[in-house]
C-alpha cells in the first residue's frame, strides 16, 4: 500500500451540516404548506382521500427526527398551522398509524454517474417496544413481542449516503438479503462485505452483474474450485489469488492493503442512524417498521455531507 493519505476536516462545511440539522423540520413540513395541499387526482371507486401521500410522509418524517408519538405529531402540526395562520387539514393519529404502512418512501441518495464506487453492506439490529425487561422478570410473561428486526444497509463509501435497505425478521441470514441490495449493473464497482456474505452464489452474482466482489475468507479457507474441471471461475480469481497473500501478510494488515478496511464506515453510518433516530422501533407490524426504517434511512441522506476531504 503506497502512503498514508492525510485528511483534512472541513470545518465549514460541518458548521453547515449542524445548522441544516436544526433547520430540518421546516424544510421537510415546508413552509409553503405545498404537502398539505388536496391529492390532485380521482379515484375509480371509494371515498377520496383527504390528505396527500406526501403530507403523511412529511408528519412522520418529523416523528422520526425528533422522537415524538404520533399523538404528538398531530399536535405539532396543528402547532405549526397555528403559528402561519393557515388552515392546513391535519390527519389525527389513527390516520396516520393506518397509511404509514402503504407509502413508498425515496432514500433520497445521490450517487455519481459514470465512475467507480466502492459500495459497503452490512446489517445491524433494532429492538422493537414491547413487553419490557421488569414486566417479564417480575410477572413472568413470556415478552414475545420484545424482539428485534435486521437492518441491512447498502453505503457508498464516498457520499455515506444510504443507497439501498430492507427490514427482515432476526432469523434472515445476511448472505439471503444481498441480492436485492444491490443494482442489476454495477459498471465495476466494488461490493465490500464481512465474512457472512462470503459464499460462492454471492461471488457469481457481483461477477456476473459486472462488479468486484471483496469479502475476508473464514479461518482455514481452501481454494474453491469451479463447477466443472474444464471451466475457469473468473468469479473465483481474486478470492483464490489472495489465500497465498492473506496467510503471509496476515488479516490485519490484508485487509488494509486490500482496502476492505474500509467496511468500518459502514459501522459508522449504523452508529449514526440508531445515535439520531435511537435504537428502538415504535411500530408494531413490519410493514410499518419497514417504512419507519426507510423513514430513518432517508433523514440520514438528507443530513449527510462530506465532512472530510482529501488535499491534492
Amino acid at each position: 500500500m503506497a502512503g498514508k493519505i492525510k485528511k483534512k476536516r472541513d470545518w465549514k462545511a460541518l458548521d453547515e451540516a449542524h445548522r441544516r440539522r436544526g433547520e430540518l423540520i421546516t424544510a421537510v413540513l415546508c413552509p409553503d404548506g405545498a404537502p398539505f395541499e388536496r391529492p390532485a387526482y380521482a379515484q375509480r371507486t371509494g371515498r377520496p382521500r383527504l390528505y396527500a401521500d406526501a403530507q403523511i410522509e412529511a408528519m412522520l418524517l418529523a416523528k422520526v427526527a425528533l422522537r415524538l408519538s404520533l399523538r404528538a405529531v398531530e399536535g405539532l402540526a396543528y402547532g405549526l398551522a397555528k403559528l402561519a395562520h393557515v388552515s392546513w387539514p391535519v390527519p389525527d393519529y389513527t390516520t396516520l398509524c393506518r397509511r404509514e404502512g402503504k407509502l413508498a418512501i425515496n432514500l433520497r441518495s445521490r450517487v455519481q454517474a459514470g465512475k467507480r464506487h466502492v459500495l459497503i453492506v452490512d446489517s445491524t439490529g433494532l429492538k422493537v417496544m414491547g413487553e419490557g425487561e421488569w414486566k417479564v422478570r417480575i410477572h413472568g410473561t413470556g415478552g414475545g413481542r420484545r424482539t428485534w428486526r435486521k437492518i441491512h444497509l447498502l453505503v457508498d463509501r464516498e457520499t455515506g449516503h444510504i443507497l439501498a435497505e430492507k427490514t427482515t425478521d432476526k432469523n434472515t441470514a445476511d448472505c439471503t438479503v444481498l441480492p436485492a441490495l444491490l443494482p442489476e449493473d454495477l459498471a465495476g464497482d466494488h461490493v465490500l462485505g464481512d465474512g457472512a456474505y462470503h459464499t460462492q452464489p454471492l461471488h457469481r452474482l457481483v461477477y456476473a452483474r459486472g462488479g468486484n466482489y471483496r469479502t475476508p475468507p473464514p479461518r482455514g479457507a481452501r481454494v474453491w474450485k469451479p463447477y466443472h474441471w474444464k471451466s475457469a471461475e473468473r468469479a473465483f480469481r481474486w478470492r483464490n489469488a489472495e489465500l497465498t497473500r492473506l496467510a503471509r501478510l496476515g488479516r490485519t494488515q490484508w485487509k488494509i492493503a486490500t482496502g476492505l478496511s474500509q467496511r468500518s464506515f459502514v459501522e459508522s453510518t449504523m452508529r449514526r442512524l440508531k445515535a439520531l433516530t435511537g435504537a428502538h422501533l415504535s411500530a408494531r407490524s413490519i410493514e410499518r417498521q419497514s417504512v419507519e426504517v426507510r423513514l430513518r434511512c432517508q433523514l440520514l441522506n438528507r443530513l449527510a455531507v462530506s465532512t472530510w476531504t482529501v488535499p491534492a
